[in-house]
């Protein structure tokens, strides 16, 4: 009797004993289960990093691009204004110099003659005003 008993107390601490090692290796595959969560968690917030940068870098690019394009596009408009201005300006100067000419010129031209002798005092000084 006291060897059965000694023979289960024998079975109990190797069962014990057997339920320690299968709780420190169960516990060392959660630590590694832990880890590797840690380090794809770590890779998961690098990635997302890595891909908002470069979601950064092409706003920044096409904002740089759409303003480029705006300060083209003004400089346009103020180079077409400023011709529109400079025509206006020629045609208000001819008409103004005809009006002129018609007051200081004794013999009467025609318009057209008047335009002509405009242009042409208009064309040389542009030339001058070129050199």
């Amino acid at each position: 009797m006291l060897d059965a008993r000694r023979q289960k107390i024998q079975e109990s601490l190797e069962y014990a004993e057997k339920v320690k090692r299968d709780a420190a290796d169960q516990h060392k595959e959660f630590e590694r289960k832990l880890d590797e969560a840690r380090r794809e968690a770590q890779a998961a917030s690098a990635a997302a990093q890595q891909a908002g940068e470069k979601e950064r870098e092409v706003i920044l690019a096409q904002a740089r691009e759409d303003a480029r394009k705006l300060v083209e596009q003004a400089k346009g408009q103020i180079e077409y204004e400023r011709k529109q201005m400079m025509s206006e300006l020629r045609d208000e100067v001819v008409q103004l110099s005809l009006l002129a000419a018609q007051k200081v010129i004794t013999q009467s031209l025609d318009d057209r003659a008047h335009r002509q002798l405009i242009n042409d005092f208009l064309a040389q000084s542009d030339k001058l005003g070129k050199n």
